[in-house]
């Protein structure tokens, strides 16, 4: 098999021209690392031929390429079912039929469910397959006219495809990692609910262990974006947004430890309350407008408490960051102070979102009291006993109201 280019153009960017070849040596040589599957699609032998000739010396991250050929969609679904590890195919659209190509996508994406395999079209008869209603109409890669397909071009798409395919790769093993963390993570709160005098000593050990490689694998700066597809980015983005909760988590079950080893040092002040808390609202701005809720804060500006300033900011926080999670999209969460005595202030905070039922009232402030319908998308129910901690800490008190589900709930804080 031999290459003809246009003598008028460099080897690089003349066409490729399809001939007969005798002889051609297809096998690769033999490396440490496995080889990227590439499968070739097309019912013409002279661009088998050509395809393996052109690539044969290509690699990518020091990995070869490995060839299999399919002459028609038969052969092509059997492959695809035999070698699930394939990464990319070269795929011509008309072959025994005009859109046998055009089956072959179908059958990956819809049948096989495969939509980590990179697909390039290959046509030699774009009227056949216009491409902009194909790119529109079918989960490919790439659309490339045979006549206009030069040695760089194709080395290009396939250098570009095999980026996104091992891109792809490193996300779903990530997404698999975290996937077992959180079985992890939900097995011990199981176990939490039995073993309750244990639970401090096997928690403390658990969340050493999970940060550290959690750190490790939410490295996903490493990725080149620009060069992603925005199918790739879509998913690196899901995958960021759950090392992101599962992270939270951890710092959660970190931070109560931490509050629960002991009696707090206070450091305490007369504190403005209006101060202190639109210092809160201001910091969790973004937070509550992406979730459409506004805070209307309706506090003296006279009004004052004696607390440590740090750890009360936690307590206000916490139960902010609470109200606003559980407030509908379009929502307002009211706060109001006053002085009940000389001595004494409360705080009430007001959303008006699903409520708590009167049964679960009484515990919410206990460590891993959360309903089972909340526990998949809010935590593990330890910001509240950290907030009742600190208030207590203070000779305080906190507590909730509602008067039932979807009627709101009310947080008491005083001082």
């Amino acid at each position: 098999m031999v290459l003809k280019p246009n003598t008028t153009q460099t080897m690089e960017d003349s066409p490729l021209v399809f001939v007969e070849s005798d002889a051609e040596d297809l096998l690769l040589q033999k490396e440490a690392l496995p080889p990227w599957k590439v499968l070739i699609v097309d019912d013409e032998i002279e661009v088998h031929h050509m395809t393996k000739m052109v690539l044969k010396h290509y690699t990518y991250k020091e990995k070869k390429l490995e060839f299999l050929s399919g002459y028609g969609t038969e052969d092509t679904y059997r492959l695809l079912q035999e070698h699930r590890d394939i990464a990319l195919i070269l795929l011509d659209v008309v072959m025994e039929e005009e859109d046998s190509g055009l089956q072959v996508v179908r059958f990956i994406r819809n049948k096989l469910e495969n939509h980590t395999i990179r697909i390039i079209l290959r046509t030699g008869q774009p009227g056949k397959a216009p491409e902009e209603k194909i790119t529109q109409e079918y989960d490919i890669n790439d659309y490339k006219e045979k006549s206009e397909l030069t040695i760089k071009k194709l080395s290009t798409s396939v250098t570009t495809s095999l980026r996104n395919y091992h891109d792809l790769l490193v996300i779903q093993n990530n997404a698999r990692k975290m996937e077992q963390i959180s079985k992890t993570l939900q097995g011990t709160y199981d176990r939490l609910a039995i073993l309750d005098g244990e639970k401090m000593k096997i928690l403390r050990f658990l969340s050493h262990e999970i940060n550290t490689p959690l750190n490790a694998m939410s490295a996903t700066h490493i990725f080149d974006v620009s060069t992603m597809s925005q199918e790739n980015k879509m998913v690196l983005g899901l995958v960021e947004s759950g090392f992101d909760r599962l992270k939270s988590l951890v710092k959660a079950f970190i931070e109560y430890f931490e509050f629960m080893g002991g009696k707090l040092s206070l450091t305490r002040k007369q504190v403005p309350v209006f101060e202190i808390l639109q210092r809160i609202i201001d910091e969790q701005d973004f937070e509550l407008k992406e979730a459409g809720v506004q805070i209307k804060l309706q506090v003296p500006e006279g009004l004052t408490w004696r607390v440590d300033p740090i750890y009360f900011k936690r307590v206000l926080s916490i139960i902010i960051q609470n109200t606003g999670k559980f407030s509908p999209n379009g929502g307002t969460v009211l706060i109001q102070g006053e002085a009940i005595t000389d001595s004494r202030t409360r705080i009430s905070i007001h959303d008006q979102g699903k409520g708590i039922r009167k049964e679960n009232l009484s515990n919410i402030f206990e460590a891993f009291a959360i309903e089972q319908h909340d526990r998949a998308q809010q935590g593990f129910g330890l910001n509240l006993p950290v907030a009742k901690y600190i208030v207590e800490n203070h000779n305080g008190k906190v507590w909730a109201t509602s008067e039932g589900e979807n009627l709101g709930t009310t947080f008491f804080i005083e001082v």
